[in-house]
């Protein structure tokens, strides 16, 4: 297990990770707000960093998912697409899942290459005032995210 250094670009952060023989899914990409513009062009650098574009996500609002499931439709002659719970909240486990052929990592990382991987919507997750409270105050669309993210991190109250 390898610690993935924050705050950094995505090129830098996806040569990192391959440097390590790991591999990147871009997770939900409707935030930050510039990395849809950047996934949806059609000759996207970005696309080509990750081995992956998460296109249901669990813990997402209507709205969000929404978009999501745009970039989605704009993409998917590009890269393979997953689902993930994202589980901020333990509600969201499994809500969302993604279906591949086979049953292991291996099978997994061979779907990935060849883009047979499919996202999948199970049961939707009701996520409490609490836990959608806490995804608003770590957001990176937020101004201050950094500081809120700091003061949870080293035990002092973020700002809401």
């Amino acid at each position: 297990i390898v610690d993935v250094p924050s705050l950094r670009s995505l090129s830098w952060t996806t040569a990192f990770v391959h440097d390590r023989h790991g591999f990147c899914v871009l997770a939900h990409p409707v935030y930050p707000p510039w990395l849809r513009r950047s996934v949806i062009k059609p000759h996207s650098r970005t696309i080509h960093m990750v081995e992956a574009v998460e296109v249901i996500n669990g813990g997402l609002s209507t709205t969000a998912q929404a978009k999501l499931n745009e970039i989605g439709a704009q993409v998917r002659d590009r890269a393979p697409l997953v689902g993930n719970s994202d589980s901020h909240h333990k509600e969201s486990i499994g809500s969302v899942f993604t279906e591949y052929p086979g049953r292991s990592a291996g099978d997994f990382l061979a779907a990935l290459s060849a883009g047979a991987t499919r996202p999948v919507h199970g049961k939707p997750a009701p996520m409490s005032r609490e836990a959608r409270s806490f995804t608003r105050r770590r957001s990176m669309t937020r101004p201050g995210w950094v500081r809120n993210v700091y003061r949870e991190v080293a035990g002092g109250r973020a700002e809401k």
